[in-house]
């Protein structure tokens, strides 16, 4: 993915920033984005939680947003949203649930007003037809959302390569110290930063490679799991045990990452598909690491075409 396509990733759409809550004086935003040649009336939603492994990135972060999702959504004239939440190791994963909850609020009670006080033409959000999704730590957060809301709310996931299940590390990088090309801190790297946090310090934003090294690290050694907590409603695997609804879901996955193994997708997938077996979910997986899909294209790959067509019917369908 190039630099040059990630600097005009967002030309076409408006793009209009807020909090959506505030953590004592700091806010935490998420950002509306519009298509700039939307026409008066409903469009349909699409929330879209960004990756980075609940430890960096941030919501408009050009090179893990993928254009094809904003080409579907451009397709469709939809609205979407974009948010940041806390990230740890400053938060914990009660934390982020919190962030998803209450960005959830914010979309159904503030996001029609907010959209009517800044489009220059008058339009609403069609909460009928409400897509989640995210890559990586962001499809987590996709699925848990999915788990959380009301059954019928969101019509359909799509979860890029999702977190699903606890981590206890990476050995194959802890034995080579490289992760996706690149080196990875030693141990100690994140004690060193826990050591150097300032109370009540919030962090919920980094773009990228701030904090990448950190994140390498922590999920290298198995760091990560000591701030998500053990509380199952964080883990898609386990909270999927308690679902009694589940929408409509496209899984992708690549099959030679090195950060999520595509097992734990596979294994998931095919739990949904057992606890609800009249539910349409799709799994793809192809070649590819951490990240594959970014610089895919409906036009070269058949089955992002395929991909792209099922989750926008299953978004879209009454």
């Amino acid at each position: 993915m190039g630099a040059s396509d990630a600097e005009h990733r967002f030309d076409d759409w408006n793009i209009h920033t807020t909090a959506y809550k505030g953590v004592g004086e700091h806010g935490i935003e998420a950002d509306v984005i519009i298509p700039k040649d939307i026409k008066p009336g409903s469009h349909p939603l699409i929330v879209r939680f960004h990756g980075g492994g609940l430890i960096t990135g941030t919501s408009l972060y050009a090179e893990w947003f993928a254009p094809y999702i904003l080409s579907f959504a451009a397709a469709q004239t939809a609205i979407i949203v974009s948010p940041n939440y806390r990230l740890l190791p400053e938060a914990k994963g009660s934390d982020i649930l919190d962030d998803v909850s209450d960005l959830w609020v914010w979309v159904q009670q503030c996001l029609p007003s907010f959209i009517a006080s800044r489009s220059a033409v008058p339009i609403t959000v069609d909460f009928e037809h409400v897509l989640v999704s995210g890559e990586s730590a962001g499809g987590h957060l996709a699925i848990l959302s999915a788990l959380m809301l009301l059954e019928g709310f969101i019509n359909a996931v799509l979860a890029q390569y999702p977190m699903t299940e606890r981590r206890s590390g990476i050995p194959a990088a802890k034995k080579t110290g490289m992760l996706l090309g690149m080196p990875v801190p030693d141990e100690d790297f994140v004690d060193k930063h826990v050591a150097g946090i300032q109370p009540g310090v919030v962090v919920s934003s980094a773009a990228p490679p701030a904090r990448l090294d950190l994140m390498f690290a922590m999920s290298v050694y198995g760091k990560s799991h000591e701030y998500l907590g053990d509380d199952p409603r964080f883990y898609p695997m386990e909270a999927i045990e308690k679902a009694t609804h589940f929408p409509s879901m496209w899984l992708l996955h690549g099959r030679d990452d090195e950060i999520l193994p595509v097992e734990s997708s596979v294994a998931f997938v095919e739990k949904v598909r057992e606890m609800f077996p009249n539910n349409n979910v799709k799994l793809t997986v192809e070649d590819g690491n951490h990240g594959f899909d970014g610089e895919k294209s409906v036009e070269k790959d058949s089955w992002l075409k395929e991909g792209v067509e099922w989750i926008v019917k299953e978004w879209l369908k009454d």
